[in-house]
């Protein structure tokens, strides 16, 4: 249903990722309206692309605000475990822990120069 829904192929096999090469991915699923792929704020990585445990593998899990008017943006894995901690976040490991995305984070920098490179060689 995930790569159905998200338009990309279904890759069954991936799950064997989730236990030994994802990084965990939390994406809202009420809150605040943002760019995140549920409307609501953008997704919080584990991992940055310069940190030694990054990988382009991602293990979602769900955060769901249980009052949604008291939600705040969150800007690091830490606040999720604290708001979880307060009982104000319910987070919940989508398709049991198994659903895993392949979907690389780049920085700005490396973005802008592969644009120009494209922009340039056509």
């Amino acid at each position: 249903m995930p790569a159905a829904m998200m338009g990309v192929t279904n890759a069954p096999i991936d799950e064997k990722l989730a236990t030994n090469v994802a990084v965990d991915l939390f994406q809202f699923m009420n809150g605040i309206n943002g760019s995140g792929p549920m409307g609501f704020q953008a997704g919080i990585g584990g991992a940055n692309p310069t940190d030694k445990n990054y990988s382009p593998i991602w293990k979602i899990s769900f955060n769901e605000w249980n009052d949604p008017s008291k939600a705040r943006i969150v800007e690091t894995v830490s606040d999720i475990k604290a708001m979880s901690d307060a009982g104000l976040l319910t987070i919940t490991p989508a398709m049991g822990g198994k659903h895993v995305v392949n979907c690389p984070f780049f920085d700005q920098s490396t973005v802008f120069k592969h644009e120009n490179r494209a922009y340039y060689s056509s």
